[in-house]
């Protein structure tokens, strides 16, 4: 399934009213060479694999790996993700392909700030079959939370 914008006048009130008070707007499409949207605080890329070497997906392509670049703010997040994520097929979680890989594996990144660290951690997109996108939803969309609500809004109980 995919979503496609429809005009504001046609988006039901029911819709607008389901969460409070919310007002349609036109749809802006961007023409941004680099083009893909991934929750949360930790900056990361969707890249291509060929041959050891990690780019920058464009053109609408679809990256085959998450590459989480390391923190500005914390030490070592991409050792520390790597590491936790073999720990939690210890409580049966199943997870996707991970791998660390060299900063210098990755190419065509743009210009930002990252400390003194070698590393990114890597992870197999999960939520693809080929170029077919399966649709996933993180529980801030669940609870209707914007963005900047995502963090602290709700907890597991």
């Amino acid at each position: 399934m995919v979503a496609t914008p429809m005009e504001p006048e046609e988006v039901p009130e029911s819709v607008l009213t389901t969460h409070g008070k919310a007002k349609a707007v036109t749809h802006k499409v961007s023409d941004r060479e680099n083009k893909f949207s991934l929750a949360g605080v930790q900056m990361k890329f969707s890249m291509k694999e060929k041959e050891g070497r990690y780019n920058l997906s464009k053109n609408g392509e679809h990256g085959d790996w998450i590459i989480k670049t390391p923190s500005t703010h914390h030490k070592h997040v991409p050792l520390n993700e790597y590491t936790a994520m073999p720990l939690s097929t210890l409580v049966g979680v199943d997870i996707p392909d991970i791998k660390l890989v060299e900063l210098g594996k990755l190419d065509n990144l743009p210009q930002i700030n990252l400390p003194d660290e070698n590393l990114a951690f890597a992870i197999k997109w999960f939520d693809r079959e080929g170029n077919t996108r399966i649709h996933m939803e993180d529980f801030a969309q669940v609870l209707a939370k914007y963005p900047h609500e995502k963090y602290n809004s709700a907890n597991y109980e």
